[in-house]
């Protein structure tokens, strides 16, 4: 090595013995620091006067050890500009991994072999020399195009609005604090279709007017750096955030809309240091990334964490794709059961991680993450194909297979062509598409309408079902079912939850009744999912629904678990069997909503029947059918005011009539019955035996329905 120039190495290591090996293998090429645990390494590295061009730092020493180390240098960007060698004993896999992540660029294994410490610290230092005058000559670049400016917005260009602000900092002259603003203006795309390009530029205009005319007279810098993007580093002000905002939303009052298309400020406040423009300014768009959707708050401030949370991510996103690869995902299968007999009917595939030292991970801490980076159509189509293999394993081995279903997102739609890959995987495993079901969720038909609907056609004319999954959970469900074309609903639970006050209760039942007899006109079969505990049941199955998914059936299980139970063929129900297809249980409800009966016909089935209700301890009548007019017309009474009087009298005569209803609402069964005399006031008896029901009570008032037979002569 030439000796025209001499690097700086700091060696960090709390062994007095290590330290002075490293200082005899690299002292005669370069200038030798010394640390002997890690706050020692920090104060020397945050010593201006030290020119540190790289450190060699241990893992495992007191006080602190190299893994805080690391986690400070990224946390003070001390790590931008002073590159690590990880020396350390220890050789495994994940400790070594850890110290990537953490931005450390190589790892030297003890004890140490003189010639390679030399080459790879050379090595390290050469390279970062390199990067610094490559450095150097894009910001001489950037000098040059110092002064140009935007035309449309009069604003510094972006190369030119960060190398203005680096030379203020450089420069020295800043004496207050100091905030660096990315301004991003919320669905300006969609606000260009809606009022054209024009209608945007003025936008643009407007913005870019705003910066200059407010920061008028001062030290503040502001760059429009293309798109919808702008950006500003001024003295510290919230209250010049909030004259832009203003006026920006009275400028967005001519269009109608004063919050959705408004922009988004993100802020990285410089108050005890000044940092490279660019940083600050990424900092300040991370700051912006819990802004979208937020119409109350459209200003966030930096905080650390947001960093540690996306450096987390990113290392989650590494991890990911290390477990697809060592196959540690696989997928659980739920099944689906007809809650009139218990038997499984089909199963629904979940994502599981098994990772290799935290064990199972639940796909609450790792899907939502990969959906924010569009990572998540890699897993799906993993799992996607992991299901064929299984289905084609099964088949081979001599079994009859049940319909697996599988989750598609609205990412996956944007990211390939969903039905062409399905296609492709039953091809390439020889699966009739019958055995695949395609899950899509509500809340993707409600934001990508078309698209999803493009590809479900496609799907369903290769002959995959496909089933609307959580149904019921977004707002626009009634008005979607009118032009999507799925085969199954799968309804969400949260309908029913029979732990909520009584009210909120009936109307959840009111609304599962309004779905399944809408359902049943649209000919699309309904799957419960969520399904936890036995009084859902029976209350599901008296609204005429059949299939259910939850945990009172089953919870998810490993594939081997699942061969284990549907081997037995009692515990399966199959359309092969020839039972779901030709016989089904009598609903009532259904056989109702089929349009089959006509007023006249239900009438005649039900004979005299009558709706009274309790208010207060008083029983009255509430509605009436032809039959029961007949009833007591021929006791004398015809008109609808002598009818109604007829309870009053039938208290009035007989203390027990009253009783009826009474045992009714209290029994388990929620029905009574019991013979009354009646005596009408022409004389006439009759003995009426009547069969109550108890419906429910709201606000103070029972509810009952009641048929009523005149069994006099009996």
């Amino acid at each position: 090595m030439g000796k025209e120039k001499k690097y700086s190495v700091l060696v960090v290591d709390d062994s007095d013995i290590n330290r002075d090996i490293l200082n005899t293998i690299l002292s005669a090429d370069f200038k030798i620091y010394e640390a002997a645990d890690g706050i020692q390494a920090l104060e020397i590295m945050r010593d201006s006067r030290k020119k540190i061009d790289l450190c060699l730092l241990d893992i495992m020493m007191p006080r602190m050890d190299g893994y805080e180390v690391l986690s400070v240098m990224n946390k003070e960007h001390i790590i931008d500009y002073i590159p690590v060698i990880v020396i350390s004993g220890e050789q495994e896999a994940d400790k070594v991994e850890k110290t990537y992540d953490l931005g450390a660029l190589d790892y030297i294994l003890k004890p140490f072999e003189p010639r390679i410490v030399r080459r790879r610290v050379l090595a390290t230092v050469m390279l970062f020399e390199k990067q610094r005058e490559l450095s150097y000559k894009l910001k001489a670049q950037m000098e040059e195009n110092s002064r140009k400016v935007d035309e449309k917005t009069g604003l510094l260009s972006y190369a030119s609005f960060f190398f203005a602000c680096d030379t203020l900092i450089e420069s020295g002259k800043i004496e207050e604090d100091y905030f660096m603003v990315a301004i991003d203006i919320e669905h300006f795309r969609l606000f260009n279709d809606w009022f054209g390009r024009e209608e945007g530029d003025i936008y643009l205009q407007e913005l870019a007017d705003c910066l200059k005319e407010y920061t008028a007279g001062t030290r503040a810098i502001c760059g429009y750096l293309g798109g919808d993007n702008f950006a500003l580093f001024a003295p510290y002000s919230l209250g010049l955030i909030e004259q832009i905002q203003e006026r920006i939303i009275d400028m967005l009052e001519k269009y109608g809309q004063s919050i959705g298309f408004g922009p988004m400020y993100g802020i990285f406040e410089a108050r005890d240091s000044l940092y490279d423009a660019q940083l600050m300014y990424d900092n300040a768009v991370t700051a912006m990334s819990d802004i979208p959707g937020n119409y109350h708050n459209r200003v966030a401030i930096y905080d650390p964490g947001l960093l540690k949370k996306t450096g987390d991510e990113l290392i989650m996103l590494s991890d990911v794709q290390r477990g697809m690869d060592a196959k540690e995902f696989r997928f659980f299968l739920q099944p689906k059961v007809n809650m009139l007999n218990g038997k499984i009917v089909g199963a629904e595939a979940l994502v599981r991680w098994a990772h290799r030292t935290k064990g199972l991970i639940s796909p609450g801490k790792f899907v939502p993450i990969l959906e924010d980076n569009g990572f998540i159509t890699n897993l799906d189509r993993y799992i996607w194909e992991e299901v064929c293999k299984w289905l084609r394993s099964w088949i081979d081995r001599g079994r009859d297979p049940l319909p697996i279903s599988v989750n598609v997102s609205q990412i996956d739609v944007f990211a390939g062509d969903v039905a062409e890959y399905f296609e492709h995987l039953i091809k390439k495993y020889d699966l009739s598409p019958h055995m695949i079901d395609i899950e899509i969720t509500e809340s993707a038909y409600a934001k990508e309408y078309s698209l999803i609907n493009k590809t479900v056609d496609r799907l369903r004319k290769a002959g995959f079902k496909v089933l609307l999954d959580d149904f019921g959970s977004a707002y626009s469900s009634l008005n979607m079912l009118r032009n999507i074309k799925v085969d199954v609903l799968k309804l969400d639970m949260k309908f029913l939850d029979t732990n909520e006050d009584r009210e909120n209760s009936e109307k959840g039942i009111s609304i599962i009744d309004s779905i399944v007899g809408m359902s049943n006109q649209l000919g699309l079969p309904i799957i419960v999912e969520g399904v936890e505990r036995l009084d859902q049941v029976e209350v599901l199955t008296k609204l005429g629904c059949v299939y259910a998914q939850g945990y009172y059936y089953y919870k998810p299980m490993p594939l081997k678990k699942f061969e284990e139970l549907i081997k037995d063929n009692s515990k399966v129900e199959r359309e092969s069997d020839g039972k779901v297809s030709n016989y089904k249980p009598l609903h009532v409800l259904e056989f109702l909503r089929t349009n089959l009966f006509t007023d006249s016909m239900i009438n005649e089935v039900l004979g005299p029947f009558a709706f009274f209700e309790i208010v207060r301890d008083k029983l009255a009548v509430v509605r009436v059918n032809e039959q029961y007019y007949r009833v007591f017309s021929m006791l004398g009474e015809v008109t609808e005011d002598e009818i109604i009087t007829s309870v009053d009298r039938l208290i009035d005569n007989n203390s027990d009539f009253i009783e009826i209803f009474n045992n009714a609402s209290s029994s388990k069964s929620k029905s009574s019955s019991g013979c009354v005399i009646y005596n009408s006031p022409k004389g006439t008896a009759k003995k009426l035996y009547f069969r109550v029901f108890f419906l429910h009570e709201r606000e103070g008032r029972k509810l009952f329905c009641s048929t009523i037979w005149d069994i006099t002569d009996l």
